[in-house]
C-alpha cells in the first residue's frame, strides 16, 4: 500500500510539473495574442504566480514519495526477517536495548 502510495506521489510530482509548464505556456501565448491584437502589454503577473505555485509542489511530492518506499522497503525487510511489520521508528536506542536483552537471557 505505501509502494503504491509513493508511486501516486511521483505522479503528482510530473504532473505539478506539467501543470507549472502549461501555466507559463499559457501566459506567453496570451501575451503574444494580446500584443498582436490590443497593442499593449497584458498582466501577467497572475499567470507567472500560478506557474511558480505549481512548479514549487513537484519536489514535495517527490520527497513524499520517496519517503514512502523507504518506508514499504523498511517493512518488507522486517517481515523477511520475522519482526512485525508495524510503522513505528526502529532507531539505535531500541536497537541497542534489544541486543542487550538477548545477551542477558
Amino acid at each position: 500500500m505505501l509502494r503504491i502510495l509513493g508511486r501516486v506521489c511521483y505522479g503528482l510530482s510530473a504532473a505539478s510539473i506539467l501543470l507549472s509548464l502549461g501555466t507559463q505556456f499559457r501566459m506567453t501565448e496570451a501575451s503574444a495574442k494580446t500584443r498582436f491584437f490590443l497593442k499593449k502589454s497584458p498582466s501577467s503577473a497572475r499567470s507567472e504566480r500560478q506557474s511558480i505555485f505549481f512548479g514549487l509542489w513537484a519536489p514535495t511530492f517527490a520527497m513524499a514519495g520517496k519517503i514512502l518506499e523507504d518506508m514499504a522497503r523498511e517493512n518488507d525487510m522486517r517481515q523477511m526477517h520475522g519482526q512485525p511489520s508495524s510503522i513505528s521508528s526502529n532507531n539505535s536506542y531500541d536497537t541497542a536495548e534489544q541486543s542487550l536483552s538477548s545477551i542477558s537471557r
